[in-house]
């Protein structure tokens, strides 16, 4: 994991979040409803018109798409980036990203899903902790207790704790580490590739939706074979949202991780389910499966 990470400055009021589409294509409707919820938290937002390109299942060109999160990181006017959607796309735009302007101008880069792979990226490669959290469309759909938590993140409340009181303990520990991952399927993606993660000493959040249980476990045994889970101190798993049984998704990971030492609660409400609680991608964690907690540093 990375030893020197750069924590952006916290969103204020009347800051300006500007808003991109590294994915899919959105729905109109749902992101205007989103928007109008960050203007209700204090928040402006700066829009740009190319975000409303389509490309069949893409909005937009590779390298328009990437061009206008480049230009987000280097306007100082605008303090974080948003995503418009997840989808597909994101993975596509890896070459085009530059990191450089993002490491001089950091600022918090937002989303989940597809967007797991720029999250990671950033982190990986500009030193950058990333927000896991709703997509602006996405906000549209999910309940107070998402949109608390995102203005809390992006405005880095002092301690952000959490009791998982319905959480499933998998494996029984404690650890600490910088928590990263995001959805499954597409950091299974990245495998072999030159933005491979490495999540070494870190706890390894997971979430998904729409994979059937064999295609889990695949996965997962892929990411196992491309060195994902060496030296990880621990697992947290967020929502596996209609993919099956939950009871057979766990029994996945419990096969899978027979043999480590390391603690797995599942559980936590984060990924594609109504509650999609934001953390930042490498903030210092404290997972405890026994008590069913998660616990952040002070930043």
């Amino acid at each position: 994991m990375i030893i020197k990470k750069i924590t952006p400055k916290p969103i204020r009021q009347d800051d300006v979040i500007g808003i991109v589409a590294p994915a899919s294509p959105f729905n109109i409707e749902e992101f205007y409803t989103g928007v109008e919820i960050i203007k209700s938290l204090g928040f402006k937002t700066n829009i740009p018109q190319d975000i409303f390109f389509k490309k069949k299942y893409l909005a937009g060109e590779d390298a328009d798409r990437a061009g206008i999160i480049n230009r987000m990181f280097a306007d100082r006017k605008i303090k974080a980036i948003m995503s418009a959607k997840g989808g597909y796309g994101s993975i596509r735009l890896l070459p085009y990203i530059d990191y450089k302007i993002a490491k001089k101008n950091p600022k918090f880069f937002i989303g989940f899903s597809d967007i797991s792979v720029l999250l990671s990226s950033y982190y990986a490669f500009s030193s950058i902790m990333t927000v896991h959290g709703p997509t602006v469309s996405s906000l549209a759909n999910q309940d107070p207790e998402t949109i608390e938590s995102f203005y809390n993140t992006i405005t880095l409340k002092s301690n952000i704790n959490f009791k998982i009181g319905d959480g499933v303990v998998i494996k029984r520990g404690e650890s600490k580490g910088a928590i990263a991952g995001g959805n499954l399927a597409t950091l299974c993606h990245l495998a072999g590739t030159d933005y491979q993660p490495d999540f070494k000493d870190g706890i390894l959040f997971l979430e998904d939706t729409a994979e059937k249980p064999y295609k889990i476990d695949r996965m997962l045994t892929q990411m196992r074979l491309a060195g994902y889970f060496k030296q990880i101190s621990g697992i947290l798993l967020g929502s596996f949202d209609n993919c099956g049984k939950v009871e057979d998704i766990y029994q996945i990971f419990t096969d899978i991780f027979k043999k480590e030492k390391f603690p797995i609660l599942a559980g936590f409400k984060a990924g594609h389910d109504k509650t999609n609680l934001s953390f930042l991608i490498g903030r210092q964690a404290y997972l405890n499966a026994d008590d069913k907690s998660l616990f952040f540093e002070n930043i």
